[in-house]
């Protein structure tokens, strides 16, 4: 079987990418039945499962994911999610730190943070083109991303500034589920 591949752009969909380096995206029951192509992103692109399962492929490796699951793969990775016959809700959550810092944390969160996301993609190798990590309440998690997702529509004087702070919240749940693995 001959694999498609795609390229995503997203910075040219997404002007929140390109404002403060962050978009999320919801897909409430995402189907791909099949292994059938090679998706590459612009930037780090991370995935929530919050129900069902999947199989995550790189490279020729496979990764179950269940819902908690967050994924992270680096720049430019090929990889594709299968969920078999079934569907999965997932967020996807696009990052772009190599040309946006992310908000501040506290020292000791963002050494675990960066334990999971790679800042540059000139930092890419064999074993951080996936990460992951297994969050205690993604929904808890989810619900920064829909008010990420919501804002990031709005293009008013305060989005840039609400986009920052619903990040740091997100990334502190990242730090925090790090930490306890």
């Amino acid at each position: 079987m001959t694999l498609r591949r795609h390229h995503f752009e997203l910075r040219e969909q997404f002007p929140s990418l390109r404002r403060v380096g962050i978009a999320a995206q919801h897909f409430p029951a995402y189907r791909n039945p099949e292994h059938s192509s090679r998706l590459t992103h612009d930037i780090l692109y991370c995935s929530l499962l919050l129900s069902g399962s999947a199989v995550h492929h790189l490279d020729g490796d496979s990764y179950a994911e269940n819902a908690g699951s967050l994924s992270v793969v680096n720049y430019g990775v090929e990889h594709d999610i299968v969920t078999g016959e079934g569907t999965v809700e997932v967020f996807n959550i696009y990052l772009d730190p190599e040309r946006h810092a992310l908000p501040a944390l506290p020292a000791e969160q963002a050494s675990q943070l960066y334990r999971l996301l790679p800042v540059h993609a000139r930092f890419a190798h064999r074993l951080n083109r996936l990460t992951r990590v297994s969050l205690p309440d993604p929904r808890r998690t989810a619900g920064w991303l829909h008010a990420i997702q919501a804002e990031q529509r709005n293009d008013d004087g305060g989005s840039a500034t609400a986009l920052l702070a619903l990040t740091q919240l997100l990334l502190v749940d990242l730090a925090r589920a790090i930490a306890a693995q």
